[in-house]
Order: structure tokens, then C-alpha cells, then sequence
């Protein structure tokens, strides 16, 4: 990845952040729509990359390791996909969410292992690809609990106050549901910028302009339904792009070690 994407995610991120610290509820004012249809497809398959990210490392140990071992992981994670798109809004009966992530999710899959089952390092790039997404989801939901900043619904449905991002939150008393206070930082954003592991396959201008489409899409459709603030989805998929960046610096260096070897 060259140092241009990157200083420029960066330095958008930080220009991001400093109008979120005076702006933030404003905006997240102005684009609330809990109703909309764009609002709640993302809620439900936002963590697409996620998603497709461990069918994949399924579909890997299943062709090169364990058959038993790459359904079992492949059934659990699409079962998971299941449930967590009807728990955020996808209203369809079971079994159509089931076909209509057969569609979303394990077609992309298959296409995805067969275009790179061929990469000699197929197997580094996957695990690099497992650790990001079991990184991610880790530091994002250890601040989400220690930092406990009430969502945008919550502050309009309860009259709370709004906190600013550099403000930590407490426990509410009798709140009804703790993922009210869980606001900061995006799970769902960090998710989505799971796709970066993309560029772990195919580094160009294609999959980087995809990549940045689609996180700012989920971003944009968490603000709009009122669960989150912009700061909140700055700080996740800044969080997951960190994180890549260690492991694509992790991912050259083996690179080098191997070219070395070769000599």
C-alpha cells in the first residue's frame, strides 16, 4: 500500500474528528432518519466484510487443512450472519434472510476463494486477514464498555445529555438496554474497514476507491439512524485501518524475508 492512502486516510480521519469535536450532534441531527431503507440494510449487512472475511478462512481450512473443521466454522459464522441481520432490522422471515445471505454472502465467498485459491502466500494473507478482524472487534468493544457514551436514539428517546467524544460516559441507573450507552466507537464501522484486507490480495486503485465506498457508506448509514455520532464512526474505522497497518507492515516483511530466502 503506498504512503499516499495512507496519509491521506489519516489526515482525512484527524479533519474528521476535529469538526465531529464542535460539530457532532449537530450532524448527526441533521441526517437522523430512523426509518430509512438505506439506514437499515447497512445495519443489517454493514459487517459484510467481516462476515465474508471468516467464510473465507473457513473455505481455506476446509480446501487445505480440515474439511470437518472449515464447515463447522463456514455454518457457525453464516448462522451468525443470520441472526445479527434480523436483530438490526432486516424484518424478513428466517428463511429468507437465510437465502437472501446465501446471495450477500457465500456467492462473494466462493467467487472471492477461487479467484485467489492460486496466491502462493494464500494461507499468511488469510490468517493476517482473521487477526484484523479478531483485533478490531476487540479493542472496539473494550472502549465501547469502558468509555459508555450514550447513542444519538437514546439521547433523543430519554432526554440525556449529549457527551462530546473526549468525555467518558458512566452507567446509567435502570437503563433498559446497556447497547444504548455503547455509542462510542462504531462496531459497525470497524467492521466494514475490515475490507482493507482486500489490498492484502489486490493492491490498486479499484479496490481502494471500493474499499473507502463502502466504509463511508456504513458510516453514513449509522449516523442516519441515529446510532452513532460522526466521531464515533472516524474512531472505528480509524481503529480497524491502524490495525492494518501493522499487519500489512507484518505482511511485507515476510514478503522480504521470503524474497530473501529465495535468493
Amino acid at each position: 500500500m503506498n504512503k499516499k492512502f495512507n496519509i491521506g486516510y489519516f489526515a482525512i480521519s484527524l479533519i474528521l474528528i476535529l469538526i465531529a469535536t464542535f460539530y457532532d450532534f449537530k450532524i448527526a441531527e441533521y441526517l437522523y432518519n430512523p426509518t430509512s431503507l438505506f439506514g437499515i440494510f447497512f445495519a443489517g449487512y454493514g459487517i459484510l466484510p467481516l462476515i465474508i472475511g471468516l467464510m473465507f478462512f473457513g473455505l481455506t481450512i476446509y480446501f487445505r487443512k480440515n474439511k470437518i473443521i472449515g464447515v463447522l466454522i463456514i455454518f457457525l459464522v453464516y448462522l451468525f450472519s443470520v441472526k445479527f441481520a434480523q436483530k438490526n432490522g432486516i424484518n424478513f422471515s428466517t428463511e429468507t434472510v437465510f437465502l437472501l445471505n446465501m446471495v450477500i454472502y457465500f456467492i462473494p465467498t466462493i467467487y472471492l476463494y477461487k479467484y485467489f485459491k492460486n496466491d502462493d502466500d494464500l494461507l499468511r494473507k488469510v490468517l493476517l486477514m482473521l487477526v484484523l478482524i479478531i483485533l478490531q472487534y476487540s479493542i472496539v468493544h473494550l472502549i465501547k464498555i469502558f468509555w459508555l457514551r450514550p447513542r444519538m436514539i437514546y439521547i433523543l428517546a430519554s432526554n440525556q445529555k449529549f457527551l462530546p467524544w473526549y468525555i467518558k460516559g458512566s452507567y446509567i441507573e435502570n437503563i433498559s438496554n446497556m447497547d444504548y450507552i455503547l455509542s462510542f466507537p462504531s462496531g459497525h464501522t470497524s467492521s466494514s474497514a475490515c475490507v482493507l484486507v482486500l489490498l492484502f490480495f489486490k493492491n490498486n486503485k479499484f479496490t481502494k476507491l471500493l474499499s473507502v465506498l463502502f466504509i463511508i457508506s456504513v458510516a453514513l448509514s449509522r449516523m442516519i439512524l441515529g446510532m452513532h455520532f460522526l466521531s464515533d464512526v472516524t474512531f472505528g474505522s480509524l481503529i480497524t485501518f491502524i490495525c492494518f497497518i501493522a499487519l500489512n507492515y507484518l505482511n511485507l516483511k515476510a514478503d522480504c524475508v521470503n524474497i530473501c530466502e529465495s535468493d
